[in-house]
């Protein structure tokens, strides 16, 4: 078994997603961020480097500076009497300065309190300066979050950040690489070039991607390429699109080989070095405002076909104990995403007839390993500080498949916001084959709040 695959079986799975659709729609489900990571300040356009002279004389005193913080504590009775409690406090802060027309500094850093062991106490999220080149030519250089890729809940196209996408919270701040990024703007059009040096030590480590991007009519086009030597180049097109009231996105992605160490069915392993591997995604947005104000239907979905997956992701299910876990033959990063066929979807209906009832409800799965999670949910706003929500997640699969590592598993959960920010909830985790008597985990929130 390899990680081929027949190319017929690609445009099949391509065309599946293209197949008619229903309008679903999805307005980032508000309850499904309590363990998300904080926003983060997204990437700001280079070419806003350029001050208005009227604004020239105060360009010295352009800084901003702010962040947020939060307290954290989880009590989860299903752990024994002296572990079954963690807090933690966060706080993050961030400086934003143009002394000069032509020049930008930015940087953001974290610490969390009890500080995890072998971890620093003060993180650096980004640490960055912008500068303008020459007229449309602009440059970045440091630690940056890289905006590249166009899917919402799976990005293959998204080489270069060093973290995936949390599927739950799709907007959730990632950690990106060291990199100096050249950007030349142009009429409708824009050409990157990065040079990628995280943690590196040698020459050959530095990676090279370049990214064009232009505008078609109404769809934006992307193409891309990365190169770093010892790993599989990749060539990527990317494109986005309205059609009628849905938006579109889609990703293909050719890699010469793959960068992962498979399992095989005999307790070894193998590679592939010389086939070209396929991914492919698409997925939508949509967005529906009843004229009368009566409710707003939201959805969105996607389809991901991963040809860097297993064709058997029973394969990737590998106890602690595995003597290629123990060696490190296989890392944790080959056995992400082992599935071949994702889907995801989201789809809510906002303020009711203006009664402040909504619902809505979530599905992620991995199609080949018969393993997801749907989460329907229901809540009531009685003003814009106040809110509480009923929700059942349910996990379904083999244990320790990607989306249940308990096996079945259902959570039925009330939670309620306080203050706009800060939460509180019970969830009672339910495993059927599970002998717990006090299956309940309250989780609290304080203060989560920008500044």
């Amino acid at each position: 078994m390899g990680a081929s695959f027949h190319f017929s079986r690609w445009v099949f799975a391509l065309l599946l997603i293209l197949a008619p659709l229903h309008a679903w729609a999805q307005e980032a489900d508000p309850f499904m961020d309590m363990f998300s990571n904080p926003d983060m300040i997204t990437e700001e356009d280079p070419e806003a480097l350029t001050v208005p002279p009227k604004e020239e004389f105060l360009v010295s005193e352009r800084v901003s500076i702010g962040g947020q913080y939060y307290f954290k504590a989880v009590a989860d009775w299903r752990k024994a009497m002296g572990d079954n409690l963690v807090y933690a406090g966060f706080v993050q802060l961030y400086l934003d300065a143009r002394p000069f027309e032509a020049f930008r500094f930015f940087g953001k850093v974290e610490a969390e309190y009890p500080f995890l062991l072998g971890e620093d106490a003060l993180r650096v999220r980004e640490l960055y300066a912008d500068f303008s080149i020459a007229p449309g030519v602009y440059g970045r250089v440091g630690k940056q979050t890289i905006a590249w890729g166009v899917g919402r809940y799976f990005s293959p196209a998204d080489v270069l950040n060093l973290t995936p996408i949390d599927i739950d919270d799709p907007d959730a701040e990632r950690v990106g690489p060291v990199a100096l990024k050249v950007h030349v703007s142009g009429f409708l059009s824009n050409f990157y070039v990065y040079v990628i040096a995280n943690d590196v030590q040698s020459v050959s480590e530095v990676a090279f991607a370049p990214k064009f991007e232009t505008v078609l009519g109404s769809a934006e086009i992307g193409l891309a390429g990365f190169y770093r030597f010892g790993m599989a180049p990749r060539l990527i097109a990317m494109a986005t699109f309205p059609l009628g009231q849905v938006d579109w996105y889609f990703e293909l992605v050719a890699s010469w080989g793959s960068d992962r160490t498979f399992a095989d069915d005999s307790g070894g392993t193998y590679g592939v070095d010389d086939a070209v591997v396929f991914q492919a995604t698409a997925g939508f947005n949509y967005k529906y405002v009843d004229p009368l104000g009566d409710f707003t239907f939201n959805a969105s979905g996607q389809f991901w076909f991963n040809g860097d997956g297993y064709e058997d992701p029973s394969l990737a299910i590998l106890a602690k104990n595995d003597p290629r876990i123990v060696s490190k033959t296989i890392l944790p990063g080959d056995l992400e995403h082992p599935d071949r066929f994702y889907t995801a979807l989201n789809v809510s209906l906002v303020d009711i007839l203006g009664s402040g009832i909504s619902v809505g409800s979530s599905w992620f799965g991995g199609l080949g390993g018969s393993t997801g999670r749907v989460a329907p949910w229901i809540s009531y706003a009685f003003n814009e500080d106040f809110s509480v929500t009923g929700r059942v997640p349910v996990s379904y699969g083999a244990v320790g498949a990607e989306f249940s590592p308990f096996g079945f598993q259902y959570a039925p959960t009330l939670e309620a916001k306080l203050f706009g920010n800060s939460t509180v909830s019970l969830s009672m985790p339910i495993v059927p084959a599970s002998s717990s008597p006090t299956p309940f985990v309250l989780t609290l929130t304080l203060v989560k709040e920008r500044f």
